[in-house]
C-alpha cells in the first residue's frame, strides 16, 4: 500500500480525556493532572459512607478492600458494587471537591492533607497519596509447612503490625533557621514575538555537574528563570508564572511540558512547582 493511500481512520485527541465517555471526562481529566498526587478515601471494613448510583445517594457499606478498590454493599437493595476509592461517586470525596472548588474560588488554595470528613472518629478520611499502592498488593512467597517445597503466594491486605523488636528513632530537627539563597536576577529586554527553538536556552541550558547536590526547584532560577508571583484583584487569588530565559511567560505544567520539548531544555520538570504557597528560594539551616 503506497503511502498517498493511507487514510487516518482514528485518531487520539489532544486532551486524552475527551476520548472517554462524557460521565467519565472529568474525572479522567482530573485524575492525569493531579497524577502523582491521588485523592482517595481511606475505609475500613465494616464502614458505612454515602454512594452516588444513577444521581441518588444511598447508605452502603464496606464488604472488602482490595488494594486502591472498595467493594460496596447497597443498603437498599444488597446488592454489590466495586468502586474505585478515588471516584467522587463516593460522598466523603465528592463534598471534599466541592469544597475545594468553593476554596479556589475564594482564593485559598491551601488543601488541607489527611482531613476527617465527618466529626465521628471512625468515619471516612480523604488522603492523598504520592506513592504507587504496592503496600495492598504486595505478594510474599513462603513454603508452607504441610506441602514441602511448594511456594504459596500470600495476599496482604491487612494493616502491618509495627516491628516490637525495631529500635530505630527518628531525630526530628528541633533549632535551625531559614534563609533566603542569594541569586544574581537577568537582565531581560522586551519581550518579541517569536517561536521558541533550541536558541531560547543557549545561555541557560543546564548542566547537571554544576548543578549537583543544589535543591531541584532553585535551578531554573540559577541557570537563567524568574519565578514570579501574581495576585489577582478579583477574589485575590494568587498565581504562579515562570519567565523563560527568552522571556516567554509560562503559567502551566503543560505549558513548561511544551516549551521543554520545543527547546530541548535538559531540565525535568519536577524542577518547576505552581504551589504560590511555596518559596523555592528558602532554605533550612540547622
Amino acid at each position: 500500500v503506497d503511502h498517498k493511500d493511507i487514510r487516518v481512520v482514528v485518531q487520539s485527541s489532544p486532551n486524552v480525556w475527551e476520548d472517554v465517555a462524557p460521565s467519565s471526562r472529568e474525572f479522567i481529566r482530573q485524575y492525569l493532572q493531579q497524577y502523582p498526587e491521588r485523592p482517595m478515601v481511606r475505609l475500613s471494613i465494616g464502614q458505612s459512607v454515602k454512594t452516588e448510583c444513577d444521581s441518588k445517594w444511598w447508605m452502603t457499606k464496606v464488604v472488602e478492600m482490595d488494594a486502591s478498590l472498595v467493594l460496596l454493599m447497597f443498603d437498599k437493595d444488597k446488592r454489590t458494587e466495586w468502586l474505585y476509592r478515588g471516584s467522587t461517586r463516593l460522598g466523603p470525596l465528592f463534598s471534599e471537591m466541592e469544597q475545594r472548588k468553593a476554596r479556589m474560588v475564594e482564593g485559598d488554595q491551601v488543601v488541607v492533607r489527611g482531613r476527617r470528613v465527618h466529626g465521628k472518629k471512625t468515619g471516612p478520611v480523604i488522603e492523598y497519596r504520592r506513592e504507587v499502592e504496592t503496600d495492598n498488593v504486595q505478594t510474599e512467597v513462603k513454603k508452607s509447612s504441610a506441602t514441602p517445597g511448594r511456594a504459596v503466594a500470600k495476599k496482604s491486605t491487612a494493616s502491618r503490625k509495627a516491628d516490637s523488636t525495631s529500635t530505630s528513632t527518628t531525630n526530628w530537627e528541633t533549632e535551625g533557621t531559614v534563609y533566603q539563597v542569594p541569586r544574581l536576577a537577568k537582565e531581560r529586554g522586551t519581550f518579541s514575538p517569536h517561536t521558541c527553538s533550541p536558541k531560547c536556552v543557549t545561555s541557560a541550558q543546564y548542566e547537571e555537574d554544576d548543578h549537583r547536590g543544589c535543591n531541584p526547584l532553585l535551578i531554573p532560577l540559577l541557570v537563567g528563570w524568574d519565578r514570579q508571583i501574581t495576585k489577582h484583584s478579583n477574589g485575590g487569588r494568587r498565581r504562579v508564572f515562570y519567565l523563560a530565559p527568552c522571556g516567554r511567560r509560562l503559567s502551566s505544567p503543560e505549558d513548561v511540558h511544551k516549551y521543554i520539548n520545543l527547546t530541548g531544555l535538559m531540565l525535568e520538570m519536577d524542577s518547576f512547582n505552581f504551589d504560590w504557597w511555596l518559596h523555592v528560594l528558602n532554605e533550612f539551616k540547622p
